[in-house]
C-alpha cells in the first residue's frame, strides 16, 4: 500500500492521545496506546474487537473501569452511527452547525469555513434546508463530515466516516480529512475496514485482534504488508 509522502511525527513529541492500562470489558483488558500530536492513524482489525469502544473512550463519551485516557476536549467526531447523530426537528445546516452556535463560536469564519468545507467534500446546498432524515445515507454521511471539520478540532476520531459514500465523494473526503489534519495540526484516528481508505490518510496503522484486544501490528502505513492486514481487517468476532 501506497502512504501520504509526511512522515510520522518523532517519538518525542508529547502525545496527543494516551491510554494506559485501560480496562472496558469485555474487549479492552489492559490496553496501552499513544498517538503523538498531529499523528494521523488507522486502527483496523474484525468487527467487535473494540475500535469504536476505543474510539468512544478517547471522545469521553465511555469511562474505562480502569486506567487512564488522556485527550484533547476539543474533538470532530464522526460516529459508525452517524445517522443517530442528528437531531430529527433541525434542517441539516443547524444540525452541522449546532455545536459552534452552543459555543458562541458561530461567526463569519466558521461560515466562510463551511461553505469552503461543502464545496471541497462536493455537497449539493440544497441538501442544508433539508430534515437529515430525509436525505440519503451518502448526503448525511457528507454532513457529518463536515460537521465534525468545521470547528477546526485538535482530534478528529473517524468511524467509518466514508462507508456510504460513493467513489468520486470517497476520493474527495479523504482529501479533505487529510487537508484538514494537515492545515490545523490536528490528531487524527481513523476506523476503517477498507485499505484503501487506511493507505490514503493514515501514515501509521494499529491492527487489533483477539478478546481481549491486543496490538498484532504497529507500524509505518508503507511499511505493512496487504495481504495479512487485509484477512485482519476482513475477519469477525462477536460483536460487543
Amino acid at each position: 500500500m501506497s502512504s501520504p509522502a509526511d512522515p510520522r511525527p518523532p517519538a518525542a513529541v508529547e502525545p496527543a492521545v494516551e491510554l494506559g492500562d485501560v480496562h472496558a470489558a469485555p474487549c479492552l483488558l489492559g490496553f496501552a496506546l499513544r498517538v503523538a500530536e498531529g499523528e494521523r492513524v488507522a486502527l483496523v482489525g474484525p468487527n467487535g474487537v473494540g475500535k469504536t469502544t476505543l474510539l468512544r473512550l478517547v471522545a469521553k463519551l465511555l469511562r474505562p473501569a480502569r486506567g487512564e485516557v488522556r485527550a484533547s476536549d476539543s474533538v470532530g467526531y464522526v460516529p459508525q452511527d452517524y445517522r443517530a447523530s442528528f437531531l430529527p426537528w433541525l434542517r441539516a445546516d443547524r444540525n452541522v452547525l449546532l455545536a459552534l452556535e452552543a459555543r458562541g463560536a458561530l461567526d463569519a469564519a466558521a461560515r466562510a469555513r463551511l461553505d469552503a468545507l461543502l464545496d471541497a467534500l462536493g455537497v449539493d446546498r440544497a441538501s442544508l434546508a433539508k430534515y437529515p432524515q430525509t436525505l440519503s445515507g451518502g448526503q448525511q454521511q457528507l454532513l457529518a463530515l463536515a460537521r465534525a471539520l468545521v470547528g477546526r478540532p485538535r482530534l478528529l476520531l473517524l468511524d467509518e466516516p466514508f462507508s456510504a459514500l460513493d467513489a468520486a465523494h470517497r476520493a474527495l473526503a479523504r482529501t479533505v480529512v487529510v487537508e484538514a489534519s494537515r492545515q490545523t495540526g490536528a490528531t487524527l484516528l481513523l476506523v476503517s475496514h477498507d485499505l484503501e481508505d487506511v493507505a490514503a490518510v493514515a501514515e501509521r496503522v494499529v491492527a487489533l485482534d483477539g478478546r481481549p484486544a491486543r496490538i498484532t501490528t504497529d507500524a509505518p502505513t508503507a511499511s505493512v504488508a496487504t495481504a495479512p492486514l487485509a484477512r485482519l481487517a476482513a475477519g469477525s468476532l462477536e460483536e460487543t
